[in-house]
């Protein structure tokens, strides 16, 4: 979070010793107690520390719900001067 990420994407490093437990009611246990955990505890730091992906562009999320996209937007996508998508911004629509 310190360096700018504003989430988490999760897999294995929650669940896979799961495949190590015997039996199903094994694996039942791991998920509901350790894995559970491991989540909770991201989870709580993710709260406590990330923040909006588009709070990064100056964006509110009242900006941000007023946002539509238009047709044909990923062609435009990036501008069509070198720099990027700031060449003919439109406020409110996305490129």
């Amino acid at each position: 979070m310190k360096a700018g990420a504003t989430g988490v994407l999760g897999g294995r490093a929650f669940w896979k010793e799961d495949f190590l437990k015997e039996g199903p009611q094994g694996r039942e246990q791991f998920a509901r107690g350790e894995a559970a955990g491991r989540v909770k505890q991201i989870d709580d730091i993710v709260k406590a520390n990330a923040r909006p992906w588009f709070t990064r562009y100056g964006l509110t999320i009242e900006k941000f719900q007023r946002i539509r996209v238009t047709e044909g937007w990923h062609f435009r996508y990036g501008g069509a001067a070198a720099g990027g998508a700031a060449a003919g911004h439109v406020e409110g629509e996305m490129y």
